[in-house]
């Protein structure tokens, strides 16, 4: 194609040389009318012959010259040229680079070139100057779903990607649509042996066979739930638990059973229920877990095997000497009874051992004064309930019947007051004690009371096999006594009971008020100081109670009982007064009676209505009050003297004025004698017998002469008041008369003041003592 154009070039170049030369123009010049004028060979030839198709023809006079369009270039690298130069096409893609921008490829053209934006990219602006420019296109919000449901669409620059979720996959093609993965169908025993696989978009899960769990992960193998371990106890307290793929199964220890059911709990078998008699006619089943138990009524045994049946126990044969040396033993089914021989008792309990009787302790003391009669019916009754008690063929009153019958006869003894001296009351309290030893085994109740116009009695009784343990309280309203069962018992022997008593006796304390002769004066037994005291005298503070128990020996008790006495008087201890704990000490083995006595009894609190006393032993029991006569001070004497004396002088003074001076004898100076006459003897009485206490009939004399002349005293000052009103209302009228003449008679006045001295005078033994 170029070559051709060259060729054309020339041959117009030699047209011309030829007509120019022909016509005589130069080249560029024409002739018109025989004129050489320019040529215009932009017009006259065809410019595309002139120039070529590429560039644009300028003519000049007598010539022309070729410029190239845009996006052209010549051949002569002028930009004006002529012929033979041409306009060849500029390959902008290479000359400048790259035309376009970044994101742009460039594609060449004739005379241009056009830019085309990359894949991804496209056109945002355009301009003249610039050109084009691209940009990136964001497929993932252009076209929705580009990457399917399971996929995540990613822009970057001229490009995007598919990220597949997990369960979906585009298989490499990062700009493929994401598809589901069928994981049952790519994983073979992806839920393992225990589960099976469901597909789902996106996804799959594992449903797991009864016996596995994925626990909850629905995407993991079901495994083998190990329920032993998962549930603690499943198989319960009775059963072992064995674990297997997929389940389990308990196996059942003995005693217990899930009745086939191996997935089932193991639970106790009612052994007393399944097998009747399962411990005899002996014995009580007791169900347990996984066992039972045979408990033995009393009488029977299985020997320590608790699952043995329970059989009598011959009680004869295994306790040598079990109804004691006074009874013979039998044996019976579950049990045995005791026969006593003629003079043993068991008191009514068939298996107690038989104790030795004594009766002869109620033989009746012939020594025993005024009170023998009523003394021996008590006794009497006593000892014969005593021989029918020891004569098993006979039958003897009930306890019940026995007690009321002795308090009757102790309230007859008390209500004459026929306990006149120690001896008798010895004999009294000492079978009142051996009585209700007696009665105690006898009574139906364990706890009795009986209640007289004299007498207060109450009674607790504990039998069985074994001694009895624990505290007792016995009260009254009058006492209480605190001990235990251990005291009671004693440490010998048990005989099957334990007795304790408590007695009051309502009106006692007027037959033993004089009983004092073996007290002496402790200190150990106050909290006053009484080191300035003289002897004390004693008072009954309390009613006197008996305290017993089963026990003989209370000589010395290991522990000692604990005794609380309500006071007859509210009356707090003072320094002129305390409260002493005694017991009555029988004296008749050494031929006496029997006095108080404080050997091993100490007061432990006392206030101003209780006293509580603690006691080794046991007795009958009182609270004393010691009165302290106070010694007053040789100061207080020595003014007591003094001051009487001088008062004696100045009224005998008086007394030889108002007699012996006749100029001033009158009514007054007479109440003024009498006056002082009475007040004389009333200190010297005062003065020579207050101390005089030794003799209570002395004593008594004085307290009489005191109270007698003290009164005439009074008496003779109210007569001298009477007196001067009687002289200071005749001053002002003289029509009165004298109204009160007849009280001067002094044999009246006199017999009036002996009558007033015989009316004080039971008071005053009371006052004294």
């Amino acid at each position: 194609m170029r070559s051709r154009t060259v060729l054309f070039i020339l041959s117009l170049q030699l047209n011309l040389l030829v007509t120019t030369e022909v016509q005589g123009c130069e080249m560029g010049y024409k002739s018109v009318k025989g004129k050489c004028v320019d040529e215009d060979e932009c017009t006259d030839w065809d410019s595309g012959l002139a120039c070529g198709s590429n560039a644009k023809c300028l003519n000049t006079n007598g010539s022309y010259y070729c410029e190239c369009h845009p996006g052209f270039t010549s051949t002569t690298k002028d930009d004006r040229f002529t012929p033979p130069g041409q306009c060849i096409d500029i390959n902008e893609c290479t000359v400048n680079g790259n035309s376009c921008c970044v994101n742009a490829k460039c594609i060449n053209t004739i005379g241009s070139y056009r830019c085309e934006c990359n894949p991804g990219y496209t056109i945002s602006d355009w301009s003249h100057y610039s050109g084009i420019h691209c940009e990136d296109i964001d497929e993932c919000n252009v076209m929705a779903g580009i990457c399917g449901v399971g996929g995540n669409c990613s822009n970057v620059e001229g490009i995007y990607s598919c990220h597949c979720n997990p369960g979906y996959s585009n298989y490499g093609n990062n700009q493929a649509q994401c598809s589901d993965i069928d994981e049952c169908t790519v994983t073979a025993g992806i839920c393992g042996v225990g589960g099976t696989c469901s597909n789902q978009e996106g996804s799959y899960s594992c449903l797991c066979k009864h016996g596995y769990s994925n626990y909850g992960n629905k995407q993991t193998q079901c495994s083998d739930i190990d329920e032993c371990n998962v549930t603690a106890g499943k198989c319960g307290v009775g059963g072992t638990c064995s674990n297997q793929e997929g389940s389990y199964s308990c196996l059942c220890k003995h005693g217990y059973s899930n009745y086939g059911n191996k997935q089932a709990q193991c639970s106790d078998i009612d052994e007393c229920t399944v097998t009747a008699g399962l411990c005899g006619v002996g014995g009580i089943c007791i169900n347990q877990n996984g066992s039972y138990s045979c408990l033995c009524k009393h009488g029977y045994s299985n020997y320590g095997n608790k699952q043995a049946q329970c059989s009598d126990i011959d009680e004869c044969t295994v306790t040598a000497g079990k109804c004691g040396v006074g009874g013979t033993c039998s044996n019976q089914e579950g049990s045995y009874s005791c026969l006593c021989k003629h003079g043993y008792s068991n008191y009514g309990n068939k298996q107690a051992q038989c104790s030795v009787l004594n009766c002869d302790q109620f033989k009746a003391d012939k020594t025993a004064g005024q009170a023998v009669s009523r003394l021996d019916a008590l006794l009497s009754v006593m000892e014969n309930s005593c021989l029918a008690l020891g004569n098993s063929t006979e039958g003897a009153m009930t306890g019940e019947v026995l007690l009321k019958s002795v308090t009757k006869e102790m309230d007859g003894l008390m209500s004459l007051s026929l306990l006149g001296n120690s001896r008798e009351v010895s004999g009294f309290l000492g079978t009142v004690e051996s009585a209700m030893r007696l009665i105690g085994p006898q009574l139906k109740n364990n706890h009795t009371r009986m209640d007289t116009e004299h007498t207060e009695a109450e009674l607790a009784v504990r039998r069985g096999q074994t001694p009895p343990t624990g505290q007792i309280s016995l009260a009254n309203q009058n006492a209480q006594l605190e001990t235990n069962w251990e005291t009671v018992t004693g440490n010998g022997s048990y005989p099957g009971f334990a007795v304790a008593g408590l007695i009051t006796y309502k009106n006692l304390e007027s037959s033993v008020n004089n009983s004092f002769q073996d007290l002496k004066d402790t200190s150990t037994d106050t909290a006053t100081d009484t080191a300035s005291f003289s002897e004390p005298r004693y008072q009954i503070g309390s009613k006197v109670v008996t305290a017993l128990v089963s026990n003989p020996e209370t000589n010395n008790l290991d522990q000692p009982v604990l005794l609380t006495f309500k006071h007859l008087k509210v009356k707090a201890e003072s320094a002129e007064m305390n409260y002493t704990c005694v017991f009555w000490e029988d004296g008749r083995d050494q031929n006496g009676g029997g006095a108080w006595s404080k050997r091993g009894c100490t007061k432990v609190l006392s206030n101003s209505t209780h006293t509580q006393c603690s006691c080794q032993h046991l007795s009958s029991f009182a609270v004393l009050m010691a009165l302290y006569p106070m010694e007053h001070t040789f100061a207080l004497n020595l003014l007591t003297w003094v001051g009487l004396s001088v008062s004696l002088v100045c009224l005998l003074l008086c007394i030889l004025t108002f007699w012996l001076c006749r100029a001033i004898k009158g009514t007054r100076t007479t109440i003024h004698l009498h006056l002082c006459v009475c007040l004389f003897i009333a200190d010297l009485v005062f003065l020579s017998g207050i101390s005089q206490t030794q003799n209570k009939g002395g004593c008594g004399l004085v307290a009489g002469l005191l109270h007698f002349f003290f009164l005439g005293s009074f008496s003779w000052m109210l007569l001298e008041g009477v007196q001067l009103y009687r002289m200071l209302m005749l001053v002002f009228n003289s029509a009165i008369r004298l109204v009160f003449s007849s009280i001067s008679d002094r044999k009246c006045f006199y017999m009036d003041q002996l009558r007033n001295v015989f009316s004080w005078l039971p008071y005053i033994e009371g006052l004294t003592s």
